[in-house]
């Protein structure tokens, strides 16, 4: 399980292009108040959940991008 924490959206932006996940259960872990948009994404692949643990409003704008980051392969 590979468990990838991110604290800020500018430090998620940064490490997006090593963001991929293993055949186990891997996640996405957001400690912020995620505005989140589809080509956050990019770069990231192998992941298999997102989580958001944000205290204000949360928003997730997904696509392509995010499905070929969260889907099989």
């Amino acid at each position: 399980m590979a468990r990838f924490v991110f604290n800020t959206k500018d430090q998620m932006l940064a490490a997006a292009a090593g963001v991929a996940g293993t055949a186990a259960t891997d996640y996405l872990l957001l400690n912020f108040d995620a505005s989140v948009v589809d080509s956050d994404f990019t770069g990231m692949s192998g992941l298999d959940q997102i989580i958001l643990r944000g205290t204000g409003a949360q928003s997730i704008a997904l696509g392509e991008t995010a499905a070929a980051a969260f889907g099989p392969g």
